[in-house]
């Protein structure tokens, strides 16, 4: 790669460092970061045996682990590493065009990443997501390395592979569609060894985490999920989001076909796959084991701009204005580029009425997981005592309601209860909890604290 682009490399690596981080700490700490942040908290005996009930494998915890014992207890510092995390993703990113289509098409999908709204949200938080897209970007370009004869490849894959596993269980999506790709695809079959080889080594290193793989699996497959199945419409919309704005999805789409149609190159095969293989394959898999397809297919979001910018190039062509035309959608994206998601989720409202209803009463939280992010956000502090969080609630009058058989359960009497109702209806169907109170404290008022979060004042006659 010449100096000059190399510079380019560097120059997209700092514009993405301040497009993510003025905005890290815009929004609340909200959905599962909480969780996210108590979970780091725990020694790592106690979080690996947590996480034998919970769909997350270890190594982004295991991070955060190590995170939250150098940093301060505040959500700018608690999302650092998932803003370093999507800014590194350009730069396997950026090499991978580069290769496959030059310094055109490598400028053009990395900036449609860093404009991307969609990157920007799930960069601001604390959760796996763009370290998962990160390693993915990584697999593809050891990928790349290996199929040109590069050095070592194996190893790096091996590595990247173990990492990928680790950290999210789609990951063995990125790994099969690899092992897939480099039989069927003649192109690639010179990466075939290494893709093998890395692939084996890997399952041997996931023998310790296998069996909790295998058990959560079966009961999400079993179980299902609170999710229900995507209409086919989520395909677009899912478009849509990596576009920023419906009219940018639908010139995206049409440039994907007339490119594609018009050039069938090597990298082109690969963007494709990256792209398609989980764009279709979780769509499909969600009319079983509904499944949160935003974030989940994050991961593929790099592919479709590598992808794109590879269609958009093979239609240009040489042509001296290319750089200009090139341009004309990332202007687009730019203009319509969300710094921060204000739909986020504003868990401090919920507590403030929570608070203001209460007086000395009680509070009742429903569905339980909820208390992790009230306890943030009413002492920040109670998240880093994982193991007596119920009881620090407790003696604050605060207590999660599991179902009717811990109701009232070592509470003190009251002449108010306030409910707070975060999707009760998930781990309640039937309302049960919601009945019961009522009958002890019939007079009632609700209101809508946050999006799908409702507060309710129960007094007592």
């Amino acid at each position: 790669m010449p100096v000059q682009h190399r510079w380019i490399l560097g120059a997209l690596l700092v514009l993405a460092l301040a497009v993510r981080l003025p905005w890290v700490g815009a929004t609340q700490l909200a959905h599962d970061e909480p969780f996210t942040v108590v979970m780091a908290h725990r020694d790592l005996p106690d979080l690996f045996d947590q996480l034998r009930h919970e769909n997350n494998p270890p190594l982004h915890f295991v991070l955060m682990h190590a995170w939250v014992k150098v940093v301060p207890l505040q959500r700018e510092w608690l999302r650092l590493p998932s803003v370093l995390f999507g800014v590194l993703l350009i730069w396997p990113l950026f090499l991978l065009a580069w290769h496959s289509g030059g310094v055109r098409v490598a400028v053009f999908s990395s900036f449609m990443v860093i404009a991307s709204g969609h990157h920007q949200a799930f960069a601001h938080e604390v959760r796996s997501y763009t370290l998962f897209a990160l390693l993915t970007a990584t697999a593809m370009w050891q990928m790349w390395r290996a199929a040109h004869g590069g050095r070592r490849a194996v190893w790096y894959l091996f590595g990247i592979y173990t990492l990928l596993v680790y950290t999210h269980f789609l990951g063995w999506v990125v790994l099969g569609m690899q092992v897939v790709l480099v039989h069927v695809a003649q192109p690639w079959r010179a990466a075939a060894r290494a893709v093998r080889t890395a692939f084996v080594d890997t399952l041997l290193a996931y023998l310790p985490y296998g069996l909790i793989f295998y058990e959560r699996l079966s009961a999400t497959t079993s179980g299902g999920t609170w999710l229900t199945a995507p209409e086919p419409e989520e395909l677009y919309n899912t478009i849509w989001r990596w576009s920023n704005a419906p009219v940018l999805a639908a010139l995206f789409i049409v440039v994907l076909v007339a490119g594609t149609w018009r050039v069938r190159a090597r990298g082109m095969q690969l963007a494709m796959a990256w792209t398609l293989v989980p764009l279709a394959g979780l769509f499909l898999i969600s009319y079983h084991t509904p499944l949160f397809l935003d974030r989940y297919l994050l991961f593929a979001a790099p592919g479709f701009a590598w992808w794109t910018g590879l269609a958009l190039a093979a239609l240009l062509g040489p042509i001296r204005w290319s750089w200009a035309a090139m341009a004309v959608p990332i202007v687009g994206m730019a203009f319509t580029f969300a710094p921060f998601n204000a739909q986020h989720g504003h868990p401090a409202r919920v507590v403030a009425q929570a608070e203001a209803w209460r007086g000395d009463g009680v509070v009742v939280i429903q569905p339980g997981w909820y208390k992790d992010a009230y306890a943030w956000h009413l002492d920040s502090t109670l998240v880093q005592r994982p193991y007596i969080i119920d009881s620090l609630l407790a003696q604050r009058g605060i207590y999660p309601a599991v179902d009717l058989h811990n109701l009232y359960s070592g509470w003190p009497s009251a002449d108010v209860l306030v409910r707070v109702d975060a999707w009760a209806d998930l781990v309640d169907p039937g309302g049960s909890v919601r009945w019961a109170l009522g009958r002890r404290y019939p007079t009632m008022e609700r209101v809508e604290a946050d999006h799908k979060v409702f507060v309710e004042r129960h007094s007592a006659p």
